[in-house]
């Protein structure tokens, strides 16, 4: 993916913010010190071949918020694009089948925070301190097989490691500094939030079960999303794949609600189905 790498902007921490009036708040869906770069992520999804902007990694001496906004998107593409409920299993699953990249949100992941090279340190701290928040537990109406399993196994001394070199790096990361010292089990929940928000549904082709969802707002656009689908007209054979669309940030991708989770992702439901 064409990846162009930006430094966080000084706007973003120059005073406080408050969630509920910030106009930021629904262009990104999160307090904008976690949410900025969640649009650009979701944008370079649906574009890979055009010129798209990052974060760039966090360095030693970096402020904690050069971390918060860069590894916030990480988690917003886990649990509401490939749609875990379980993240810390599905990327267990990845790291063990080598880290695929057949699919494209996989992809941005590999050459994204993978390539950055600090992805070790986000999978130990959600392989355990982060697993313990319920980061992706979200309740969804419907679905039977979401998973109620323990963090998945983890090689402790591994995680010594990761945690013994993210402390002589010296920059703010999701390991070192307590148990939550970049606050994203705080800053996930933004597309469940129930707040008002227009949104329109739209059957675009119902032979073939496509429909468009118009949303104003990052604000709970999950959430809705979950809400609409299930008002369309049910089929024992065939999914509704609808194409979800926020006016500030544009397309988020084609998604279905899964049978087995009850829970809606976007790109296949095998890739779905390991954080389900």
């Amino acid at each position: 993916m064409r990846i162009r790498r930006v430094a966080l902007p000084e706007w973003v921490t120059e005073g406080p913010t408050n969630l509920s009036p910030d106009p930021d708040w629904h262009s990104v869906g999160e307090q904008i010190e976690w949410g900025l770069a969640i649009p650009w992520a979701l944008r370079t999804l649906a574009a890979p071949d055009a010129d798209n902007v990052m974060l760039e990694p966090p360095r030693p001496g970096d402020e904690i918020h050069t971390a918060t906004a860069y590894w916030c998107p990480l988690v917003h593409l886990l649990v509401y694009s490939l749609g875990w409920r379980r993240p810390d299993l599905g990327l267990r699953w990845w790291y063990e089948a080598g880290q695929p990249v057949d699919d494209p949100r996989l992809r941005l992941i590999a050459d994204a925070w993978g390539a950055d090279g600090q992805l070790d340190w986000f999978a130990a701290w959600l392989w355990t301190e982060g697993a313990t928040f319920g980061i992706g537990h979200v309740a969804v109406d419907g679905g039977t097989a979401a998973s109620d399993q323990g963090p998945p196994p983890v090689d402790r001394r591994w995680v010594d490691e990761q945690r013994r070199a993210a402390e002589v790096w010296g920059g703010p990361s999701p390991l070192v500094g307590g148990s939550d010292p970049l606050h994203l089990s705080d800053h996930w929940q933004g597309p469940m939030v129930k707040e008002e928000s227009p949104s329109l549904l739209l059957c675009t082709d119902r032979p073939e079960r496509r429909a468009v969802l118009l949303l104003d707002s990052m604000v709970g656009w999950y959430r809705i999303l979950h809400e609409q689908v299930q008002l369309l007209p049910s089929s024992a054979d065939r999914s509704w794949r609808v194409d979800v669309v926020v006016k500030p940030t544009g397309w988020l991708g084609t998604y279905r609600r899964s049978r087995l989770s009850g829970r809606c992702f976007a790109g296949r439901h095998r890739f779905h189905s390991v954080g389900s």
